[in-house]
């Protein structure tokens, strides 16, 4: 099984903290671009031995932290997701568009992320107390799966969130690498 990954890497600065002033901190500002590694497409066969399936980014994300500093993430408010292109087709083939249909579901791609383990580069005080979550939005209305792509062009919308499990995020840059994945 052929598997296609894309790496994106992202970057944030947490500044302005400001001490604690009732047990909470301030925030001037904290940012994570989103954006795949290698800005070529990629392109590659389907699991079944058809068909390509290319990635392109279309624009990056941004991470910003929730209001104590215990989560950075594109789906907390001021957050945007990371917006890819995919566009999957059977390399000419007839068999397999036929058989990747709304009826069959067979030879199909499908698309996936895969969180970071933890951060590239981040200050050294951020710790191994840091979990990754990754998620993807193909606003799709296929009813089994919107993993499933039928062949043709999505506009997908990547979320990255990273969450601190004990204290909070530092000032500081950060780094990360979600993959795509299209199998």
């Amino acid at each position: 099984m052929a598997a296609l990954e894309r790496r994106t890497s992202g970057l944030v600065r947490v500044a302005g903290q400001e001490g604690a002033r009732h047990g909470r901190h301030r925030l001037a500002g904290c940012a994570l671009a989103l954006a795949l590694a290698v800005s070529a497409p990629l392109s590659g066969a389907a699991a079944a031995g058809y068909g390509r399936c290319t990635i392109t980014v279309v624009n990056a994300g941004t991470l910003t932290p929730n209001g104590a500093l215990k989560t950075l993430s594109s789906g907390n408010p001021g957050g945007i997701p990371a917006r890819a292109r995919v566009e999957t087709d059977s390399g000419g083939i007839i068999v397999p568009t036929l058989l990747c249909s709304l009826n069959l579901l067979i030879n199909c791609f499908t698309v996936s992320v895969v969180p970071p383990s933890g951060f590239d580069t981040a200050p050294a005080t951020v710790g191994a107390d840091v979990g990754f979550a990754a998620s993807f939005d193909s606003g799709t209305s296929l009813g089994i799966s919107s993993r499933v792509l039928l062949y043709g062009v999505y506009n997908l919308a990547f979320n990255l969130t990273a969450t601190k499990t004990s204290g909070v995020f530092a000032s500081g840059s950060y780094t990360a690498k979600p993959t795509i994945r299209c199998e």
